[in-house]
């Protein structure tokens, strides 16, 4: 019973982060490949999905004011693909907010 709770929750939580229609296609990150990103003043949501995508990670809004939060977040330089989720978990730090593990997903929620 608790495995199916668990499972309703995860989906109701999956609609709060799903795309605008129009967005770029998802695209994988290998851990050695090298990438540049550079996110101004962008809504929470959008570079919450693209490193969703990225490193195949689940990841969720405690609520949907925070998937509304605008931030910046840049790579001067490119990085590797296995220190993306190291790197944002630091930018969501720097707003006040946090990565806590919960099972097979990850929810961003305050870290007040």
């Amino acid at each position: 019973m608790a495995r199916i709770i668990c499972s309703w929750i995860a989906a109701c939580l999956l609609l709060i982060a799903l795309p605008a229609s129009g967005t770029a296609p998802c695209k994988k990150v290998g851990p050695k490949e090298r990438v540049q990103f550079d996110f101004r003043q962008t809504p929470l949501r959008d570079i919450t999905r693209w490193i969703s995508c990225a490193r195949n990670l689940n990841i969720m809004f405690q609520t949907t004011d925070l998937a509304k939060i605008r931030v910046t977040w840049i790579s001067s330089r490119k990085v590797e693909g296995r220190s993306l989720k190291g790197r944002f978990e630091a930018m969501l730090g720097q707003h006040g907010l946090r990565l806590r593990s919960n099972g097979g997903f990850f929810v961003i929620e305050s870290s007040s």
